[in-house]
């Protein structure tokens, strides 16, 4: 009896956590960009120069060099299919075994975004690098294909669908190649279905948008590069489309993307973590793929399966797997302690106040500007007792607003200040 109660213990602590554990890649090409799934048994992986398939969910993969280049693909049901490479459309009729091309079907040479959603297959693209822009939408499974926009000089990056009418993404204007620090960049919206679109630009210091998910209408998350792009200064902004708004809500050294969301919450990959909020983007902790090594731990694409297991795929044909990925997630984080910043705005100083912190809790503060540049490390060690107050003396500080970062056990946390 003991034995069996043993054995249960165990395997309620093995439930409990969202283990990962790294699946046996055929390819060492980058898996960054396109991961999709027919059903739950039945999936592809992009690579650069071929694809690799899964009959078992996941739990082992083979090549099928039957496509190369694939930049994205996605299904109608579970034999009707649409891919694209770069420079070239493809369909296929049996799953994915064999693939045509239907190019000549859109007055597209260059591709950026293809999706599936209610049945109807969205596809957007240009004529070159600076010619124009284009969306076509089918919804007849390929049969047929509506122009649905133009618009000259803009290429469209990123498409982020909440259904199929309400679309959100990035897009780049005045493109310069040699010089990508005059490239105009933009937030897109439609709300009819790709039949006309608003441009809101949010923050004029973003020099580059990496990503964009959508929790929902008007409801946004974006990663951005700033200025010092060079410098590896991220971050991921709140985007409020009704307003056109946003809020820095976190930040990172590292190139960031959005693999996924899974209900209410989000998922970040990059700088060797694989991030998690469960309150859109208020507070985030890190699942442990520590076992990753190299470039590996760059994570870019997720698909949940419907029994909470879920494939994560990165660089260098990175696979990882986890059985319990929806049990994992609903663990409670740690409470994040009390963070007051006072007076704000302020001139001469800023009194920082943590709060109902565990005593001997290791504590990092730091000071950035809003391009994401460190501009003072305020404090790091360890608290000695559930309180930590630090004036930071201000006087030599040019007027303007920053963020302090306050990182403990339980996450990270961030407040705007402003000196004047």
């Amino acid at each position: 009896m003991n034995r069996i109660l043993t054995l249960i213990a165990l395997m309620m602590s093995g439930f409990l956590n969202a283990q990962w554990v790294q699946i046996p890649s055929p390819t060492n090409f980058h898996l960054l960009n396109n991961l999709y799934f027919i059903n739950d048994s039945v999936g592809y992986a992009g690579t650069n120069n071929s694809i690799i398939v899964t009959t078992d969910g996941g739990r082992s993969w083979s090549m099928n060099p039957g496509f190369t280049d694939l930049v994205k693909a996605c299904f109608v049901d579970s034999l009707n299919g649409f891919g694209i490479t770069e420079n070239n459309f493809y369909q296929t009729f049996d799953g994915g075994a064999n693939w045509v091309s239907i190019n000549d079907s859109v007055e597209i040479s260059r591709f950026y975004i293809l999706e599936c959603v209610n049945g109807k297959v969205f596809v957007s693209g240009n004529k070159s690098i600076q010619g124009a822009g284009y969306w076509y939408v089918s919804s007849d499974t390929g049969a047929s294909w509506e122009l649905r926009y133009q618009q000259d000089s803009i290429i469209y990056i990123r498409g982020r669908f909440v259904d199929d009418q309400n679309i959100f993404g990035t897009a780049v204007s005045h493109y310069f190649h040699s010089d990508f620090s005059r490239t105009m960049n933009h937030y897109i919206k439609s709300d009819d279905g790709a039949y006309s679109w608003q441009t809101i630009d949010f923050n004029p210091v973003v020099n580059v948008s990496h990503d964009v998910f959508c929790s929902g209408i008007d409801t946004c998350f974006s990663v951005n590069a700033f200025h010092g792009l060079w410098q590896n200064s991220f971050g991921i902004f709140r985007l409020d489309f009704s307003t056109g708004t946003e809020s820095l809500i976190h930040n990172q050294q590292e190139s960031l993307s959005f693999i996924e969301g899974f209900n209410s919450s989000l998922f970040i990959g990059g700088g060797g973590f694989l991030s998690v909020s469960h309150d859109q983007g208020d507070t985030w902790y890190n699942q442990d793929i520590s076992f990753l090594t190299g470039t590996q731990r760059a994570l870019m694409t997720c698909h949940v399966f419907n029994d909470s297991s879920a494939i994560v795929t990165g660089a260098d044909g990175c696979i990882i797997r986890t059985d319990n990925f929806g049990l994992g997630l609903s663990q409670a984080a740690l409470p994040q302690p009390n963070f007051s910043v006072f007076p704000n705005p302020s001139q001469g100083h800023h009194d920082i106040a943590l709060s109902e912190l565990t005593p001997n809790t290791f504590c990092r503060i730091e000071l950035f500007d809003l391009r994401g540049n460190l501009v003072k490390q305020v404090f790091s060690g360890h608290s000695e007792s559930s309180r930590l107050e630090i004036r930071v003396d201000l006087s030599d500080f040019p007027a303007g607003s920053y963020f302090y970062r306050v990182q403990t056990e339980a996450g990270v946390s961030q407040k705007k200040v402003v000196v004047y």
